[in-house]
């Protein structure tokens, strides 16, 4: 079974072809558009229109918020087609079950949660627990932002190794300092059967590279997840 993919920070038509017209190599799963104005990868909610409506219907458009109010995501769900949005934030397990009943069912909702260290993994867990109980259906795996940093994109990855065996209660992507030459690594060391990848796809900091990106969509093709894993996507 090959490595599912998700291309996060996609801001250009360049890049969604990339990720998204599976010729020879298969497409990624998913994609994701940033709405987080200090990030370089930001878009608008009008050009990520326009790039949602050109994503093919097979593949998951997801919107990477941080700490947003209801205003701001009825307005952007209304405005740009997406299937699910990525919590980046410190939106607590209350936020995210409200969010679920003001959404409903049909849009899917991922959260990303920082990974320190072996010592974080009890915390981690509980974390995990709860917000499945809220609702959640997907995790994101990631390290966590350096003091001033972004939430996320910010080609930084944790010990692998602390995942080897996990048992979460959802599926989960690993995310973190992913690039075309680690990638294998990262598959064979944390056993992921996902990957999100943003800043390690990049031909300088927020430019999408779609060479790097078909590179890494043809390896994550290359390779079958750890014997090890235990959950499916």
């Amino acid at each position: 079974m090959r490595v599912d993919v998700k291309i996060c920070g996609v801001n250009s038509a360049e890049a969604l072809a990339a990720a998204t017209v599976g010729t020879a190599i298969a497409p990624a799963r998913w994609v994701g558009f940033v709405f987080y104005e200090p990030s370089p990868r930001s878009v608008s909610f009008a050009e990520a229109a326009v790039l949602a409506n050109d994503t093919p219907e097979a593949i998951t458009r997801l919107g990477l918020v941080v700490n947003e109010g209801n205003d701001f995501l009825d307005s952007l769900l209304r405005t740009v087609k997406l299937d699910g949005l990525q919590l980046a934030g410190a939106e607590s397990p209350e936020r995210l079950a409200e969010l679920r009943r003001h959404f409903g069912s049909d849009l899917l909702l991922a959260k990303s949660l920082p990974v320190q260290s072996a010592e974080s993994l009890p915390d981690l867990m509980e974390q995990a627990h709860s917000y499945a109980s809220a609702g959640a259906d997907l995790l994101l795996l990631d390290s966590p932002p350096p003091k001033g940093g972004l939430p996320g994109g910010n080609a930084l990855s944790f010990d692998w190794q602390v995942l080897q065996g996990i048992q979460l209660p959802l599926p989960w992507l690993l995310a973190g300092g992913l690039t075309p030459e680690n990638l294998a690594q990262a598959i064979a060391t944390s056993g992921a059967t996902a990957v999100d990848v943003s800043s390690g796809v990049e031909e300088k900091r927020g430019v999408k590279s779609p060479a790097k990106i078909h590179s890494f969509l043809e390896q994550a093709q290359n390779l079958t997840h750890s014997p090890h894993a235990n959950q499916e996507v």
